[in-house]
């Protein structure tokens, strides 16, 4: 009877475990931002610049390329 119980204990941790990576695979990637824009914005905003303005988002798109959020989101959009 009490390898029975433990059997049973384990099925139950077993199945939740399932459970739980299955919801965290089916949540949806967010892409981050840096100041309400995402990476595809800020591009978008670079191709379309001239000048200064040019430099300036280029600027922006490298500083948040080097971001330790960033960085963590496209190696797990990577990974999937």
């Amino acid at each position: 009877m009490n390898q029975f119980s433990k059997l049973i204990k384990y099925a139950k941790r077993l199945i939740w475990h399932l459970v739980k990576v299955r919801i965290d695979m089916k949540k949806k990637l967010i892409e981050p931002k840096n100041n309400g824009l995402t990476m595809k914005q800020m591009m978008a905003y670079f191709k379309k610049s001239k000048g200064n303005k040019k430099i300036y988002w280029r600027g922006r798109t490298d500083a948040f390329r080097g971001s330790l959020r960033y960085l963590d989101w496209l190696e797990t959009k990577t990974q999937k």
